[in-house]
């Protein structure tokens, strides 16, 4: 006998991903994430397809990227702390 398949709520894939629980209904709204609708007309989400895209979304993010290089022009020199007493002070 087949073990029926796990499905979340839309609050359980919310902390999964770290959204809020209506972006995740956007994104089944939106195709980027299959839902089953309950007789009572509430969202579920197979847990397989759910791993999956979490799996394929953080493999990207994890990929190294170079380090970002600053112009000088984007530094910010130093800010003058008026509540230390300075040299141009006395």
């Amino acid at each position: 006998m087949e073990t029926p398949e796990r499905l979340l709520t839309p609050g359980e894939v919310a902390l999964l991903f770290n959204v809020d629980p209506k972006t995740v209904t956007r994104w089944a709204t939106a195709g980027h994430l299959g839902s089953i609708s309950t007789p009572g007309g509430h969202r579920r989400f197979r847990e397989a397809e759910v791993y999956d895209l979490l799996n394929n979304l953080t493999v990207e993010a994890s990929r190294p990227r170079p380090p970002l290089q600053l112009s000088a022009r984007f530094v910010r020199p130093p800010r003058h702390d008026c509540r230390v007493s300075c040299a141009s002070d006395r």
